[in-house]
């Protein structure tokens, strides 16, 4: 499905009003006849490490005429008859990727646990370099997704990699399909 950006034009002359395809988002084919009434347009985020994250979103306006945007992941899981919750969750971190069974309600809690790693002293996530045992150390959050979890030290490690495999076991263990391991 296409998305839009507008390149020309003034809302005050509708008919002036220019668009171009800028990207193209997936959905499944349940769903596309439905979708497609609507012109999408493409939203970007920038994350704290550069990264730029991009969603689906339309725009419409509420009672009191104020502009509300309209995220398409979240009209996906309505369709399905599910509650896209708090926050969303798109389970291979493509915003554009808006297949249902890429999709997961959620919580922000819960989309913290499985977010990509960010930049830090290690290049694995639950991995940090202990400077006064100067070992590498791997640990874990665990939480039920409502509120911040316990932090769970799994122990020392002396190589980098073999840190982020014991974090790797843990969060297969706690967060079964949900974990966001170091080495898929």
């Amino acid at each position: 499905m296409p998305i839009y950006r507008r390149i020309a034009g003034s809302n005050y002359h509708p008919d002036s009003l220019v668009f171009a395809t800028v990207a193209h988002t997936q959905v499944d084919d349940q769903f596309f006849a439905h979708l497609s009434q609507w012109r999408w347009f493409l939203k970007e985020h920038e994350r704290k490490d550069r990264s730029l994250l991009q969603y689906a979103v339309r725009q419409e306006f509420d009672a009191t005429g104020k502009k509300v945007h309209i995220l398409l992941h979240r009209i996906v899981l309505e369709l399905a008859g599910l509650d896209p919750g708090a926050s969303p969750h798109h389970i291979d971190h493509d915003g554009l990727n808006n297949q249902l069974s890429n999709l997961s309600p959620g919580n922000s809690h819960r989309n913290q646990m499985s977010r990509v790693k960010s930049l830090g002293t290690s290049l694995y996530r639950g991995v940090n370099w202990n400077k006064s045992k100067r070992k590498w150390k791997a640990r874990i959050c665990l939480g039920d997704g409502s509120k911040r979890g316990k932090q769970l030290s799994l122990g020392y490690f002396s190589s980098e990699a073999e840190a982020a495999r014991a974090y790797d076991a843990a969060a297969r263990q706690h967060f079964g399909d949900r974990a966001n391991p170091n080495f898929p």
